[in-house]
């Protein structure tokens, strides 16, 4: 998945779709394996968060991937990355990608 990359303004929008708070580990590393930013999220049970990628040290003009684990049920943390562009002073979606989902572990 593309971290920051030829886009100025990408989001990871991390959603707990549970009915308890929840805690999600997000790594992001660049294609060639390093490790670029590793960060913990608080979510309340149905709460969405919005990371913007594009302000972690590191992550501006790369490609890499994202990986985030969480302390919840299977599939209870949806993770999506959503690109977007400014258009006469707008935000305009460019594209949205959700994560793939494997088994969860923190």
């Amino acid at each position: 998945n593309t971290i920051a990359a030829a886009n100025p303004f990408n989001f990871l929008e991390l959603t707990n779709d549970t009915d308890a708070s929840a805690q999600a580990l997000v790594v992001l590393s660049s294609n060639a394996g390093a490790e670029i930013s590793r960060f913990n999220v608080d979510l309340a049970a149905g709460q969405q968060r919005d990371i913007a990628l594009h302000d972690i040290a590191g992550a501006s003009n790369t490609f890499g991937k994202i990986l985030v684990s969480h302390n919840t049920i299977p599939n209870g943390i949806r993770a999506t990355v959503t690109k977007y562009r400014l258009s006469s002073g707008a935000f305009v979606i460019t594209a949205t990608s959700p994560l793939v989902t494997r088994p969860n572990s923190l």
